[in-house]
């Protein structure tokens, strides 16, 4: 009596999992697992089709196992029966490369190289970058100087502030709408103090400050000002944007910050050659007329330059050149 081992290899429709089966279900897992990875993202466009090329080659030996191409009688038909099957692996391939590679992360897709929003990162920290980046980009946009000028609020501070100063010197010089419109202007927003312009002490833990004669100490800065300048410190405080957009970004906010102490120089040195500079400065029938205001632009680190450095940089990480 034949063993039941025995009988199930004679019987023609007992099934066996053989090494080239076992080959070709091993890539079609291979595969299955391949494009669920790429449908998350976590899969490069050049690793993909090459790990999908493994997993193809890998059913290799079934196809040339296959009994319909080993039962032949003429040598010329069994190797168009392999090169038939061969050929049929290969185009399976080759459509699914085509279908998977369009639908992720195609490198040539025109818009994800301009930076375009409807290409969207991989990942969240990719997107989140993105964000940061293109949020960056439209703080500084296309501004040339008097655009960083009216971006910072530089010449309506200087006006209020050089208004404010002769309003120190001689109250009855400004008029009752002027000082509200000075006191209105700055509502909300905070002074700025030179230490290099005044003394200073500490009583009690408190600090005094004692101004100088004919010296300017405090400027006051605007909302618009605090606005622009707390916007560039959460930029510079980002945890993704790349590190030569944040350098250029504190360049920025040390430029801006300089230009502070830069309008009290201004003051100060109109004021030491005459207060006339102050108290005349609107005056335009006068010599007076605008020269503390051209001091402190001569003395104004100048902010287009750093943009362009910067915008370079946004171009460079946003792969938009």
């Amino acid at each position: 009596m034949q063993s039941s081992t025995e009988r199930s290899k004679e019987e023609p429709g007992a099934t066996s999992i053989t090494f080239d089966r076992g080959l070709a279900i091993f890539g079609l897992i291979l595969a299955t697992f391949l494009v669920v990875l790429d449908k998350a993202g976590k899969l490069t466009p050049r690793l993909l089709p090459v790990l999908l090329f493994f997993a193809a080659v890998l059913a290799v030996p079934l196809c040339l196992n296959v009994p319909w191409v080993n039962r032949t009688s003429s040598k010329a038909s069994f190797v168009l029966k392999k090169v038939f099957v061969l050929s049929l692996l290969c185009l399976a391939y080759i459509a699914t490369v085509i279908w998977i590679v369009p639908s992720g992360r195609n490198q040539s897709d025109p818009s994800e190289s301009r930076g375009d929003s409807s290409a969207f990162p991989p990942s969240i920290v990719a997107q989140s970058r993105y964000d940061e980046l293109k949020a960056v980009e439209a703080f500084v946009g296309h501004r040339n100087e008097e655009g960083f000028q009216d971006l910072f609020d530089t010449k309506d501070m200087f006006r209020f502030n050089l208004k404010m100063i002769k309003r120190s010197f001689g109250p009855s010089s400004v008029s009752l709408s002027e000082s509200a419109e000075i006191d209105s202007y700055f509502k909300g927003g905070k002074g700025f103090v030179d230490i290099r312009y005044c003394n200073t002490s500490k009583v009690n833990g408190v600090l005094h400050i004692d101004f100088l004669p004919g010296k300017v100490c405090l400027i006051n800065l605007s909302p618009k000002h605090l606005e622009s300048r707390h916007q560039l410190s959460l930029f510079i405080q980002s945890s993704t944007l790349p590190s030569n957009v944040v350098a250029v970004l504190k360049e920025l906010d040390e430029a801006v910050a300089k230009n502070e102490n830069n309008m009290l120089d201004a003051f100060n040195e109109s004021t030491a050659a005459t207060p006339l500079n102050i108290m005349l400065a609107d005056s335009e029938k006068t010599p007076f007329w605008g020269s503390a205001f051209n001091l402190y632009l001569s003395k104004c680190v100048q902010l287009e330059p750093i943009a362009d450095r910067l915008r370079a940089a946004l171009r460079s990480a946003l792969d938009t050149r």
